[in-house]
């Protein structure tokens, strides 16, 4: 995560944000930030099926690419709630594309793999 924040704007100015946000100090809207953060994980959390649907939907996108045996090995480290899912797919990745093509395949799977509703 901090490779990427160094390197993407748009993710950095987030993330000062939601730091902010949960400072002790943070202002009234940055404080209404944190608790529509905080609602949209507890909802997350909560729907343990979207975890699967993600994984899959991940697993299937790099399935080409890694084979279905390795694919299954990698997605099989992944916790049961999926917390890890991009943090355990991404240094695997790095290996054989480089640190900046990962992080981009792992941008690029996050946004085509969560459902937007969240």
């Amino acid at each position: 995560m901090r490779a990427h924040l160094l390197t993407c704007e748009g993710c950095s100015r987030e993330w000062r944000r939601v730091s902010n946000a949960a400072a002790p100090d943070g202002g009234a809207a940055d404080r209404g930030l944190l608790a529509g953060i905080l609602a949209g994980i507890e909802s997350w959390e909560s729907a343990p099926s979207r975890t699967e649907d993600v994984k899959a939907r991940v697993g299937s996108a790099i399935a080409s690419f890694l084979g279905p045996h390795a694919t299954d090995e990698l997605l099989g480290a992944v916790s049961a709630q999926g917390d890890n899912l991009f943090s355990t797919l991404e240094p695997v990745v790095a290996l054989f594309l480089g640190c900046r093509a990962a992080s981009a395949l792992v941008d690029h799977l996050v946004a085509r793999s969560i459902p937007r509703a969240l």
